[in-house]
């Protein structure tokens, strides 16, 4: 007889990883960071066109954060993911849990076409446009997309309330204090 929770043929789920790596240091092969109408480069945007050269500045009027809208950037071995996918959900004043989700399935069909692993996802709508909270963000997360990636955030409170607060399994890939 076999142990429980070895049975044949059943395989444990592949933990989702919470990470406080900043944005150009994390060990994925894409990052994926959602954006909204109007477009702006608040937050993580803001950091991502300083450390890669004003890149938003000189592709950002072709960005809208439309519903659906994709634009891949090469990080062109500035950071350690190759590529960033910014990924519309719509109008600002829109987003909904309904609205955030429809996208995040939509994009999940996307990232199982092109098969890169792992994918570092920031917190949908949550940072820097404030929809719902970090754990309510993650939920939609795991919710949206079958497959588990890491989830960035710098703030390790904000990590250790999703671990926490939010059904699924998780590790940790915590950057080494500085000291």
């Amino acid at each position: 007889m076999m142990p429980m929770g070895k049975e044949k043929g059943i395989q444990p789920r592949a933990p989702w990883i919470l990470t406080d790596h900043i944005l150009s240091q994390v060990p994925a092969a894409l990052v994926a960071i959602a954006t909204v109408e109007p477009f702006s480069q608040e937050g993580a945007l803001g950091y991502l066109n300083h450390t890669l050269d004003l890149i938003l500045d000189r592709i950002g009027e072709g960005i809208k954060g439309e519903k659906g809208e994709r634009v891949l950037i090469s990080t062109s071995n500035r950071w350690e993911a190759p590529w960033i996918l910014l990924y519309g959900l719509g109008p600002k004043e829109d987003l909904s849990r309904e609205v955030i989700l429809e996208e995040l399935r939509r994009l999940d069909q996307e990232l199982q076409a092109i098969d890169m692993k792992p994918v570092a996802f920031l917190l949908p709508g949550y940072d820097p446009y404030r929809w719902g909270d970090a754990v309510e963000s993650a939920q939609l997360l795991l919710e949206g997309i079958s497959r588990p990636g890491l989830i960035v955030n710098p703030n390790r409170e904000v990590l250790h309330r999703i671990h926490y607060r939010v059904k699924g399994y998780f590790n940790y890939l915590l950057k080494e204090e500085s000291g």
